[in-house]
């Protein structure tokens, strides 16, 4: 059992666990809550960060990763003219916040949320203001995270020219650039590209768990949003239904096959061709989960991919009491699962309690500008360069590794026990040498991991090594770790390509 003192210790010992297919649990000593307050409160943002690779599924991290970065070096020359959105961190304190998703159970109370916007901020998620706007209702703000191109679903919403765009970095490039409402852009708390964008932007990432209606709730919880109220948030396949009408994805269904325990996705030719082929398939199954439902009376069913959704709220949820949070948590979908520590109430009667506000995207537009200090193209253009430099720092270091890595399977295979010494010391040292290259450039750990995922499945390594025999085992290690390195180097060559592209191109522009 590791013993950690610190955030900086739990992180490192996370990157251990993080890689392996078990269960954590994290203890904390009697008291520790109250005798650390200040420690406790960077607590309860590390843990969802760290949570947050784990919590993107596996085929998600491999197919995306590397979109993700190529997307924040085409997106970042935006920030020119667009402050992000936690320049407003604190500014909306006591200000409701609801936070709307697609789920089937938005049908019941969408009429409502037109309501919610004049009593409080409306964050709305790139599916749930669609489907608000086939009901003409505006939301101040909408939210997108999707790597894939979502511009043909932004560009027809009647308001896009008006609502604020909380659009994540990450996103497609062509989503940023959808509308000519207020870019406020903001970024996700994931450890490959979080510290880099913190560097250019000053402000960290934001929590999440692989959904866009965990960004929207943590952005309305560091702005001071309370309460925080969910809507359309089913985390569920509610009557075999997947997403509320309007959203053009609603004749999608899910099959239940309770015999097997399997959910069996039909989804439509829309969301087939929004989603596309290039970043793999949409999923078609999943595995079934009975839950128990919104009020608390019976079960609904649920799939696995909802469970890190549902968790990652009842985590938030269980460390904002700890630390003794005044932000009141409610879940107003009407719907779906039971979320434990969000109170389930009907809408009607949560705007019922609260007094009208006169906040439009107008007006965050304006408090965001009032408090933001720009961000220079001299200022991207360093970056973009200062990364490249730790990029080809990994080239340098991974092809040293593979070199050694190369020559130990040679040497293991002439089984010449003096040069063998020499050769894995080297390679000891080298592998040292490229953590520590890849530690100050975490881009390239996103950038690669596809291509590293690849190498480690590679052909030629026997099906057991005890009946090969040691000698054999080691060879293949060698030949395995050549490969790795291998992939690290080229990956981080595209990468710094890819960085002094862009670096070009500012320059350009500033030339301009």
């Amino acid at each position: 059992m590791p013993v950690v003192s610190g955030i900086s210790d739990l992180t490192k010992q996370w990157r251990d666990f993080a890689a392996r297919l078990i269960d954590v649990r994290v203890l904390t000593t009697p008291g520790y809550y109250t005798a650390y307050p200040e420690e406790v409160k960077a607590f309860v943002e590390a843990i969802p960060t760290l949570l947050q690779r784990t919590a993107i599924s596996k085929a998600t991290y491999r197919n995306r990763a590397k979109y993700w970065v190529e997307d924040i070096i085409d997106n970042v020359e935006l920030l020119t003219h667009a402050p992000p959105f936690l320049t407003l961190e604190g500014h909306y304190d006591g200000v409701p916040g609801f936070i709307i998703g697609a789920g089937p159970s938005l049908d019941k109370n969408i009429a409502l949320v037109r309501e919610a916007a004049k009593k409080g901020i409306v964050f709305a998620t790139n599916s749930g203001a669609v489907s608000l706007a086939r009901h003409g209702i505006e939301p101040q703000v909408v939210c997108c995270i999707e790597s894939i191109d979502a511009s043909s679903k932004l560009r027809d919403l009647f308001f896009i020219d008006r609502a604020v765009r909380a659009f994540s970095l990450s996103a497609a490039p062509q989503t940023l650039r959808t509308g000519a409402g207020p870019l406020m852009p903001v970024h996700e708390a994931i450890a490959q590209y979080n510290g880099p964008l913190e560097e250019l932007t000053g402000h960290g990432g934001l929590p999440m768990a692989g959904s866009v209606s965990t960004i929207a709730a943590s952005l309305a919880r560091v702005l001071g949003c309370s309460p925080l109220v969910l809507i359309g948030q089913d985390l569920a396949y509610s009557d075999g239904r997947t997403y509320a009408a309007g959203t053009g994805y609603e004749s999608s269904r899910a099959e239940i096959d309770a015999k097997t325990g399997t959910i069996h996705l039909k989804w439509n030719e829309e969301i087939i061709r929004v989603h596309g082929q290039d970043q793999g398939h949409a999923r078609d199954r999943e595995e079934l989960r009975r839950v128990p439902a919104w009020g608390g009376e019976g079960e609904v069913d649920s799939g696995a991919g909802f469970a890190g959704v549902q968790h990652w709220f009842e985590a938030t949820a269980e460390l904002l009491r700890k630390i003794g949070s005044s932000i009141e948590l409610i879940n107003a979908t009407e719907g779906g699962v039971r979320i434990a520590g969000f109170e389930d109430r009907r809408l009607s009667d949560v705007l019922a309690g609260l007094p009208d506000r006169d906040i439009t995207a107008e007006s965050i537009e304006r408090d965001a500008r009032a408090a933001w200090t720009p961000i220079t193209l001299q200022s991207i253009h360093d970056w973009l360069e200062k990364h490249a430099g730790t990029s080809r720092a990994v080239i340098r270091a991974a092809r040293r590794l593979r070199r050694y890595a190369s020559l130990g399977a040679r040497a293991t295979a002439a089984a010449n026990p003096d040069l063998v010494t020499r050769v894995y010391n080297r390679m000891e040292h080298a592998e040292a040498e490229l953590r520590v290259a890849v530690a100050a450039c975490p881009l390239v750990d996103a950038w690669a991991h596809r291509a590293v995922d690849t190498a480690m499945l590679g052909s030629g390594e026997p099906e057991s090594t005890l009946e090969v025999g040691p000698h054999r085992a080691a060879m293949d290690s060698s030949t395995k770790s050549a490969r790795i390195a291998g992939a690290v180097e080229q990956a981080a060559r595209e990468l710094e390509t890819a960085l002094m592209t862009a670096a070009v191109r500012i320059a350009k522009r500033r030339g301009t």
